[in-house]
């Protein structure tokens, strides 16, 4: 089934199951996580403070783990759990003209 929502849950009690942030304004609006051992899609109701967990096909799976690895690669593992090494901040990494030019082809793609 095409977005099946599968539950909403507090954003407080969802801290512990992200798995990967892919829009972030004051909150985790929306990305992976893990809800009853499933790997799900998340949005953030802002002004709630709830969240809507929904099924993915394995199509979606694969999709959303490709964009994941690509944004780890390009940009960093700063939104990735439990790989935030360097906390939510983000760290340059060498050589720098690389990664400069890898961080802007990920927006042009993805952005």
């Amino acid at each position: 089934m095409l977005n099946e929502l599968l539950g909403v849950i507090r954003y407080e009690d969802a801290k512990d199951k992200w798995v990967w942030i892919a829009n972030h304004y004051d909150l985790h609006l929306s990305g992976l996580l893990r809800f009853g051992g499933e790997l799900c899609r998340f949005e953030t109701h802002y002004h709630r403070c709830e969240v809507s967990v929904y099924r993915l096909t394995q199509a979606e799976k694969l999709k959303w783990l490709a964009r994941k690895k690509l944004f780890e690669l390009c940009v960093g593992y700063h939104w990735s759990y439990p790989e935030r090494k360097h906390g939510a901040r983000f760290c340059g990494r060498r050589p720098e003209w690389l990664h400069k030019m890898l961080f802007r082809l990920y927006y042009a793609w993805c952005g």
